[in-house]
């Protein structure tokens, strides 16, 4: 244990992993405003923080008098305040921040973030300062505890997301304001630098980097091996018996049905004979695909046989060397990868006593060996550069691969608008293939210096580019217009040299001069402005603001019905005008500008007519469905074409995992692949589930990101992948004991939230099982109920209409008189005044023995459910196995750590810490990463 080891102090008792687990999961959460019953309960029986209403008004006062309009401005007065608000008996109102603590070290949750507390903000802000809770958070640490060094534990937090400017913040802005001079270390996954720079930037952190998980080839699952008996079988038979091989065909067709992998090969019926060869490669790249199993413990290095095959996996990238070059390669990346361990703990204690932290690159491992051993403090490289000459012309290939794919789909039509998303997080690992693209579709190439630095660009000719040049629009992410504004620029211009380019099949100048004579249609008089407008091709969010909101609004099921919805939310934050003189202006500067409110108007004008819309992939770390930024930029963007125009474009992944083999595939192919590599292999699964808490967790998110897809998109995610995410999850078709090792990990609730998630969809009317799975399901998410108490969330606890499908759709008397007590309960749970006091007294019996049948119908209704439920939502009835490994933290739910000292030196033992964590943590025994971009 890294502090212990080094005497830091950490009370009369040390802290094992069950109580620091046990301690996290009764009084180390935020708590939504849809529980304040459990507020109170974590008030009375946990002692966090609390910081009187009054007091906290001192300390917001001594703040920049414009940081505190603006927050006022959204949240009104401190005294007015609903998120973590408790008032005593005496009706006096405090701020709740619950906090763990051993000795002079602190574990707090990082508050929520607020947009999911208030839907008129999710749906229509596109800006949101700090809350009054978590602004009262970081004044806590530098008034009360004095802290002097924070860890934001997790990839990654909010504070370096929050309002203000992009760049030089100082106390007007969300981030300098409250981070102030207290010392801020990062622990951050290697291959994720785009993110940490941002934390380094506007959090004012130090980076220590950590290890990705290990890495290895998937294998084929149980019915892919025997479908891939069947094509041998199939070939051997093709050449002695066509009768043979005809009936070997036509039980390969069955299997590519039963397992969904039409959509994979885009086919459209049966496949042929000369298709066979097409599907045996996809089984080799699922075999074959490198993949990250289980997850990373922070501070310690993998075993010799996962280091082993990482090691493997990065040499096996480099295609021109010897054996015994090859094996000297692996012995060397291997011993990289087994120091990385002692390397991170000790970047730690050095960060904690001040010294220095060696910088160096980062990156995913197979892509960047150079980038191990961690424990350093990454960053990115010299954006000046990109995109290189080389780069450059890998971008070109990748370009006229997407032309050519796409005139083959269709017939011969040309696609004359392409719109992408760029990331920075992206582009700092294939360092401008991205942009590269972006500058050849529209007809230009970089000019550079004599020092390789990009200088401008140049026009290609229409006699030299040999097809018509292609409109482009784009969307930056946030993050991305504040690291790469120089491409910004650099394609603004390539705009403007195309647009004066004279061709007739120039899609810029047509598409532009069809959205001058529409200005000019609307009365607007200034041709110099109404030229610029028409012109714009970068939109994204407002200057100062991060994300696209998609993800909250997408999750929050309760609150729209149709897609319309969620495309206006992607409309209200992204269409804010880079380019042509602006920078990030939306609504109210464009009508101030103009008269009219036309900054959304314009940005539905530019992606109208939109063929096909890309992102890019380059990561072995993550896919489509492991976290939920790519649906809410790509899925966004898809379903905001939708409706504008009506039909879906293409949905495309430029897949850049592999640098000696990249290419441009459909969403549904990458996504197919990643449910056959990873979450429907059994190896993946058993990998995970070992992991404990964050294992179950991670399997949990997924389905969320499934249902995100299938949201924002026609044919992503359908009813097949739920059925089979019902098979392999639900009825447990491989036999791993899957609801055991929720149960055994201590987290059934993540196991109860994907089982709420599924009900969802059904409710959506996105996918329709027959009424036997539904009951199924039913019965499952009652039992874990009655196992382990109900996780309140706002998916299960603050989703009435959830409850109100379930009674309606109930198979059995049992489950009818279960949901209606559970809806009683909650009722309770919503209703009650914070000081209230819980009626229910007696504790849920968690070893009865009928606990973990799998047929609850005998025990539904025998007891009163809103006793489960009340007892549940105390979370007091967690099952968990003798030894439990604290492990995981995941992104948006940052933890910190406080170490507090009357020392004033950095390096002494008593220095005062705090964690903000994500997920659950061991601090100093085992940090479990499996992070977002």
């Amino acid at each position: 244990m890294g502090l212990q080891a080094n005497n830091y102090d950490l009370g009369e008792r040390i802290p094992d992993m069950d109580r620091i687990f046990d301690d996290i999961m009764s009084g180390g959460r935020n708590i939504g405003t849809w529980a304040p019953q459990e507020l109170d309960r974590l008030v009375k029986e946990n002692k966090p923080a609390l910081v009187d209403i009054e007091t906290y008004k001192s300390w917001f006062k001594e703040l920049n008098p414009e940081f505190q309009q603006a927050v006022i401005k959204k949240w009104g007065s401190p005294d007015s305040s609903r998120i973590m608000v408790w008032k005593d008996e005496h009706q006096e109102s405090y701020f709740v921040l619950p906090k763990i603590s051993y000795g002079k070290l602190h574990l707090m949750p990082q508050p929520a973030r607020g947009w999911e507390e208030n839907e008129e903000a999710m749906f229509h802000d596109v800006n949101l300062p700090p809350h009054h809770q978590y602004i009262a958070f970081y004044l806590y640490q530098k008034h009360q505890l004095k802290t002097n060094a924070l860890i934001h534990l997790g990839t990654h937090g909010t504070l370096e997301w929050l309002s203000g400017r992009e760049a030089g913040a100082d106390s007007r802005d969300a981030s300098d304001a409250l981070i102030g001079g207290m010392v801020n270390i990062n622990p951050y996954i290697m291959d994720n630098v785009g993110e940490g720079t941002q934390a380094k930037r506007r959090g004012m952190a130090v980076i220590i980097d950590h290890l990705t998980p290990s890495f290895q080839e998937s294998g084929l699952r149980p019915e892919l091996k025997k479908l891939a008996g069947l094509i041998n079988d199939y070939n051997l038979a093709k050449e002695k018996s066509p009768a043979t091989s005809s009936a070997y065909l036509k039980e390969i067709n069955q299997s590519l049905v039963k397992n969904n992998l039409n959509r994979d090969l885009n086919l459209d019926g049966e496949l042929k004979e000369d298709n066979i060869q097409k599907l045996e490669h996809y089984l080799q790249e699922i075999n074959e695909k490198q993949v990250p199993m289980g997850m990373h413990t922070f501070g310690v290095s993998p075993d010799t046989t996962r280091a082993t095959l990482t090691a493997t996996a990065m040499v096996n990238r480099l295609k021109e060397i010897d054996e015994s070059e090859r094996e000297k390669l692996i012995e060397e990346y291997k011993g990289r990868i087994l120091a990385s361990g002692a390397a991170e703990m000790q970047g730690l204690l050095d960060a904690l006593e001040g010294k220095f932290i060696r910088p160096a690159t980062g990156n995913d491992p197979l892509r960047n060996p150079d980038a191990l051993p961690t424990g350093k403090n990454f960053y990115g490289f010299d954006p000046s550069r990109m995109p290189s000459q080389g780069i450059y012309a890998e971008g070109e290939k990748l370009a006229e691969e997407l032309i050519s794919n796409y005139l083959q789909k269709h017939n011969g039509q040309f696609p004359d608008k392409v719109a992408f998303n760029l990331w920075s997080v992206e582009t700092l690992r294939h360092e401008g293939i991205m942009e590269s693209q972006i500058l050849n579709l529209l007809g230009v190439k970089p000019k550079y210096d004599g020092f390789g630095k990009v200088r401008g660009i140049q026009l290609i000719s229409r006699e030299e580019l040999g097809r018509p040049r292609v409109d482009v629009v784009v969307t930056p992410s946030g993050l991305y217009r504040d690291m790469f504004p120089q491409f910004m620029q650099l394609m603004d211009q390539a705009i403007n040299l195309v647009y004066r380019s004279t061709e007739e099949d120039n899609s810029i100048r047509i598409h532009v001069d069809k959205a001058i004579q529409e200005l000019n249609n609307e009365g607007l008089k200034d041709s110099n402005l109404i030229k610029r407008l028409a012109m714009v091709r970068l939109f994204s969010s407002e200057s100062g603001s991060y994300g696209l909101g998609v993800d909250d609004a997408v999750q929050a099921t309760d609150k729209w019905e149709g897609g319309k919805e969620i495309a206006d939310v992607y409309f209200n934050r992204a269409s804010h005008l880079y380019g042509q003189g602006f920078w990030g202006e939306g609504k109210q500067a464009i009508e101030e500008a103009t008269g009219k409110d036309l900054a959304i108007s314009l940005f539905k004008k530019a992606l109208s007519g939109t063929k096909a819309v890309v992102h890019s992939r380059s990561t072995n770390v993550y896919g489509a469905l492991d976290n939920d930024d790519l649906f809410q930029y790509l899925g966004g963007m898809t379903l905001a074409i939708k409706q504008i125009d009506g039909t879906e474009p293409d949905i495309m992944i430029s897949n850049l995992t592999d640098p000696g083999n990249m290419k441009q595939e459909s969403l549904d192919k990458f996504i197919g692949r990643e449910l056959n590599s990873r979450y429907y292999n059994p190896e993946w699964i058993k990998k995970m589930l070992d992991e404990g808490y964050a294992g179950a967790r991670m399997i949990g998110q997924v389905a969320d990101n499934m249902w995100g897809w299938q949201a924002t998109t026609d044919h992503a995610i359908r009813s097949e992948d739920w059925e089979e995410w019902n098979n392999v999850y639900v009825n447990d078709k491989y036999g791993l004991d899957i609801k055991e090792k929720f149960l055994e990990s201590g987290n059934l609730y993540a196991y109860q939230q994907m089982l709420a998630r599924m009900m969802e969809v059904i409710r959506k009317d996105k996918w329709t099982p027959d009424q036997k799975t539904m009951s199924g399901l039913m019965d499952v998410y009652l039992e874990t109920v009655e196992e382990t108490g109900l996780t309140c969330s706002d998916q299960v606890c603050g989703n009435e209409k959830l409850v109100d499908f379930m009674k309606k759709t109930a198979s059995t008397d049992l489950q009818k008189n279960a949901l209606e007590n559970l809806q009683q309960a909650l009722g309770k749970i919503h209703n009650s005044s914070s000081n209230a006091t819980n009626p229910v007294q007696k504790a849920m019996n968690q070893n009865r023995p009928d606990a973990r049948q799998k047929d609850i119908s005998s025990k539904i209704g025998q007891k009163d459910f809103s006793e489960i439920a009340q007892n549940a939502i105390r979370n007091k009835s967690i099952q968990k196995a003798p030894k439990i490994s604290l492990k995981g933290y995941r992104m948006k739910e940052e933890k910190l750590i406080s170490l507090k000292s009357d020392s004033k030196y950095i390096h002494h033992k008593n220095l005062a810490v705090l964690i903000l964590f994500l997920g659950i943590i061991g601090i100093g025994i085992l940090f479990r990463a499996w992070s977002n971009n």
